[in-house]
C-alpha cells in the first residue's frame, strides 16, 4: 500500500516549481496522484530521492543537468526510460499490469495499478548515478479514458479505457442530441463509443454515487 504521507512536502514543492511536466496536471486534479506516486518512490530510499530533489533545485541552484525522467502509463505497462539531452535513452524499464474485462466489451483498470507500477518501473531504472543527472520528469499515458476523481484527486472508479464499448447505448443518447457533424464542430472529436463523454453518460446512468 502506497501512503501519502511520506514525501509529500517535495511533491508539492515538485508541483509548485511546475518541474514536473503533463497535460493539465494542476489543473485538473491530477496532483495529488502526483503526490502519492511521489510519496511511494520515496520508500525505496536515495536513488530516486536524490533524483527528485534534483528536480525541484534545478531551477534553484543554476545546476545544469542533462536528462529527462519520463513515465508512460500505457495500455499494458508502466515505461520509464532517462533519456539525455539529445533524447537517446539511456535506461529503460516495464512495469507490467493487465487489463480487467469482467463483461463481453469492458475493459478497466483499477487507478492504483498505475501508481503501484510507477513506482516499480522507477526503482528498477534509476540508481544514483542517474538520479543526479534528472532536470525534470515527464508523465504522458493513453487516450480516452474515463478516471472519475472526488475533490481531493482519489478515484472513485477504476479508468475506463480507450478500448472499452460498454457504453453504446449512451453513444445513441447523443445521436439524438446532435448529429456526427454538429458534435465535431463543438468537440473536434468523432461521435464514438471509445471516446470520453459516452463512458460519463454510463456512469451517470449506472453510478451516479460517483457522478454525482
Amino acid at each position: 500500500e502506497v501512503r501519502a504521507g511520506r514525501g509529500g512536502g517535495l511533491a508539492d514543492e515538485l508541483l509548485s516549481e511546475r518541474r514536473v511536466c503533463g497535460a493539465n496536471i494542476v489543473e485538473n486534479g491530477i496532483a495529488p496522484a502526483v503526490r502519492t506516486m511521489c510519496s511511494g518512490m520515496l520508500e525505496g530510499g536515495g536513488a530516486v530521492r536524490r533524483a527528485l530533489q534534483n528536480v525541484v533545485n534545478a531551477g534553484r541552484e543554476g545546476t545544469m543537468r542533462d536528462c529527462i525522467w519520463t513515465l508512460d502509463a500505457g495500455t499494458t505497462g508502466m515505461k520509464c526510460t532517462l533519456f539525455d539531452k539529445a533524447g537517446r535513452a539511456l535506461k529503460a524499464a516495464v512495469a507490467e499490469y493487465d487489463v480487467e474485462m469482467p463483461f463481453p466489451g469492458w475493459a478497466q483498470q483499477p487507478a492504483p495499478w498505475f501508481t503501484a507500477a510507477a513506482i516499480e518501473g522507477v526503482h528498477a531504472m534509476l540508481d544514483e548515478e542517474s538520479a543526479a543527472r534528472v532536470a525534470v520528469i515527464g508523465l504522458s499515458g493513453t487516450m480516452n479514458g474515463c478516471i472519475p476523481l472526488d475533490a481531493s484527486g482519489e478515484a472513485l472508479y477504476p479508468n475506463i479505457i480507450h478500448s472499452d464499448t460498454r457504453a453504446e447505448a449512451q453513444l445513441e443518447l447523443i445521436h439524438t442530441v446532435m448529429d456526427e457533424r454538429a458534435f465535431y464542430r463543438h468537440t473536434g472529436n468523432r461521435l464514438d463509443v471509445h471516446y470520453t463523454l459516452p463512458k460519463i453518460l454510463w456512469l451517470r446512468e449506472h453510478h451516479p454515487e460517483v457522478y454525482g
